[in-house]
């Protein structure tokens, strides 16, 4: 086997290994990415180069720069109790505080951003507060339902990508993989709330109807700081970081106007408070920029692609390289649109004849199975890190609810292939 890909396999190992250890993450993904270097034939020097170009690409700075702004907006939110009342609210519209806990970070699952569950985290986290969950459950269930609407919403960065690269509708393999969002939320309800009985007392239906307008105004106006943001993003396509701000300013407006006494509780010691908060973050926007400076060397060094190539000419079927590549390339990038982006100009070439659609839902699920258990994936590790619990511990939670996922895909493959 090439050193390059053994280096890379045993960053990998190296990785999982280091953190298992309680070694912070961020250090071991920079020895990850150090080996993945050394291993291509890369100088010391030029590893440097290539993490100094990875620490200043745009998109590792607008990263960091969205975390610290949800970490202010969250503490505004928290301190102020406009996340509370706002869960309040929306728990007394529906019947159950289960279905608030999977419907909250699904809805802000809309939002695609990278490490967007820590948007979703602090709702997820009062709503476990009611329900007497876990930390470790907290964290399954805000990764699970963040992430299940993702084969389903036509929208999302990964399908956007097959979609263009295959020259197929968005939307027909949205409808392909639905199943697959149907089987994620029923086993994360079988397998995550279904033993849950601390279910808080409620209204009786005919007095929730009475104040249903209400509640309803009540959750728009409290929930606005987060929501805002989310519209101004998806509809109107505002860079996320510009509207994460003017989140901030309304949440500051609606502090202002709800208690008067902000103006002077704010200076010195709130101020003072939100430092230390963002402090207390630092090792979330540490790991945060690791991942990135690593996703850089794998797609820098180019280190999987040579494979892939040599394996089709030596007649492996399509089908096989469609689920093993994408799932490698997702697991070392912590991206599905990486892996379908890198993956899809190799295995189907511009002549390509056959289906390209159950291709693609190949490719994507088993990208995204690579996506979403890499030790890189941002969401896993900020969600980890807001309800401090080990990334081992929430990935026990999951794993029985994803075990149906391959033979759903081999059968949704073989039936429309």
């Amino acid at each position: 086997m090439p050193i390059p890909l053994i280096g890379t396999l045993f960053s990998f190992l190296l990785i999982i290994g280091m953190a298992s250890r309680k070694t912070p993450l961020h250090l071991a993904v920079i020895s990850g990415t150090v080996l993945v270097g050394l291993s291509c034939g890369l100088t010391p020097v030029a590893v440097l180069a290539v993490a100094w170009q990875g620490l200043r690409d745009p998109a590792t700075l607008e990263l960091i720069s969205v975390i610290a702004l949800i970490c202010i907006s969250s503490y505004l939110l928290q301190r102020f109790q406009l996340l509370k009342r706002a869960v309040e609210d929306l728990d007394r519209l529906l019947p159950t505080t289960k279905l608030t806990i999977m419907l909250v970070p699904m809805l802000i699952g809309l939002l695609t951003v990278a490490g967007g569950a820590i948007i979703s985290a602090p709702m997820v986290d009062q709503l476990g507060n009611r329900l007497q969950l876990e930390p470790h459950r907290r964290a399954a269930i805000n990764l699970l339902y963040r992430h299940a609407g993702h084969f389903m919403f036509p929208f999302v960065p990964g399908i956007i990508m097959a979609s263009q690269l295959g020259g197929f509708p968005a939307t027909s393999l949205a409808a392909l993989m639905s199943p697959v969002t149907l089987v994620l939320l029923l086993g994360g309800y079988f397998f995550l709330l279904r033993d849950i009985t601390t279910e808080p007392p409620r209204e009786d239906a005919a007095s929730r109807r009475q104040h249903a307008l209400a509640d309803l105004a009540g959750f728009l106006l409290n929930a606005s700081p987060i929501l805002l943001p989310l519209l101004l993003s998806i509809v109107l396509g505002m860079k996320f970081t510009l509207a994460l701000a003017l989140g901030i300013a309304l949440a500051v407006a609606l502090i202002w106007w709800r208690q008067q006494k902000v103006a002077q509780e704010l200076p010195p010691l709130q101020v003072i408070d939100l430092v230390m908060g963002l402090y207390e973050q630092r090792k979330l926007l540490f790991a945060a920029t690791s991942i990135m400076i690593f996703r850089g060397m794998i797609i820098s060094t180019n280190v999987l692609t040579p494979y892939i190539g040599s394996m089709l000419a030596a007649g492996i079927p399509l089908s096989l390289l469609a689920v093993v590549f994408p799932f490698l390339m997702g697991s070392s990038t912590g991206q599905i649109a990486s892996a379908i982006g890198i993956c899809w100009p190799i295995l189907i070439s511009p002549g390509f004849t056959g289906a390209k659609l159950p291709l693609a839902m190949l490719m994507y699920i088993s990208g995204y199975l690579g996506y979403f258990f890499s030790p890189l994936h941002l969401c896993t590790v900020l969600t980890n890190g807001y309800f401090k619990v080990e990334i081992s511990s929430s990935y026990k939670e999951l794993a029985p609810i994803f075990i149906p996922l391959p033979p759903l895909m081999a059968a949704l493959y073989f039936f429309f292939h």
